[in-house]
């Protein structure tokens, strides 16, 4: 792990035998870090896979959307190709700020973020944020649907988040003007959040896939069900980049 002067931590997970030219770069949405990632990435380095995982929340006041893009750019810099960005949440608002720049070979949006003003408006705590305050406090607990599926030590653990990114988010970013050519969106199907018909109006837009993964809430990537989220994608990376862009040993197959 690394930490930057102003607490922004970026942790490394080494494959367990690497067999993929292109690393992961997994970006948390709001209010969590890094470690909403370590049941997923675990399983994935296990089949071969590098992950770089900044946490922007570690310390600290959070750092604005411009010092968060640019923490990637440099995380990317480091990397000896570019990575295939995986993104929860809000994540997927600044990868896309990284995409003219990265040319990621791939896109994956988990339950991706597209909050609508009258989600806001039923939160009052939320006003200021969304009238432009700097700030944003978390959900209040398990009880709101935007913390459904976190165990009540991971509810802990969310952080007051951006303002900014917040109404980047709900006030709806633009579209990028080309976005990868390979995507693949991801609905979580009992998600109260990112509800199925945004994540395929987001799909349709991208011209990216969509998969739904049933009888999981807004968080797919923790617990039990985090082997088979993260089994889904590995197969869909193998299946949708080829031989082209992953670079896996001659004698093993990498779908297994």
């Amino acid at each position: 792990m690394r930490t930057d002067p102003l607490e922004i931590s970026v942790d490394v997970v080494r494959a367990e035998a690497s067999r993929f030219l292109h690393p992961l770069l997994l970006v948390h949405g709001l209010w969590t870090g890094g470690w909403i990632w370590r049941d997923f990435s675990a399983y994935l380095a296990h089949r071969g896979w590098e992950a770089w995982i900044p946490s922007f929340l570690s310390g600290g006041a959070p750092p604005d959307v411009e010092r968060r893009r640019s923490v990637l750019a440099d995380v990317c810099r480091e990397l000896s190709a570019p990575p295939v960005v995986v993104t929860h949440d809000a994540g997927l608002a600044l990868a896309d700020l990284l995409g003219p720049d990265l040319r990621p070979p791939a896109v994956v949006a988990i339950a991706p973020l597209a909050l609508r003003l009258p989600v806001v408006w039923n939160r009052p705590r939320w006003w200021r944020a969304a009238l432009g305050g700097d700030r944003i406090a978390p959900p209040a607990g398990g009880a709101d649907s935007f913390a459904s599926g976190l165990l009540e030590a991971d509810v802990r653990r969310l952080r007051t988040d951006s303002g900014e990114l917040f109404r980047r988010v709900c006030l709806g970013g633009r579209e990028p003007g080309d976005p990868p050519r390979a995507g693949l969106v991801v609905s979580a199907g009992e998600d109260p959040v990112a509800r199925l018909a945004e994540c395929r109006r987001l799909a349709a837009r991208r011209s990216w896939d969509l998969e739904i993964q049933e009888g999981s809430g807004h968080f797919p990537m923790l617990g039990v069900q985090a082997t088979r989220l993260a089994d889904r994608v590995h197969r869909w990376l193998v299946r949708t980049l080829g031989a082209d862009l992953l670079a896996w040993a001659e004698d093993e197959d990498p779908d297994e």
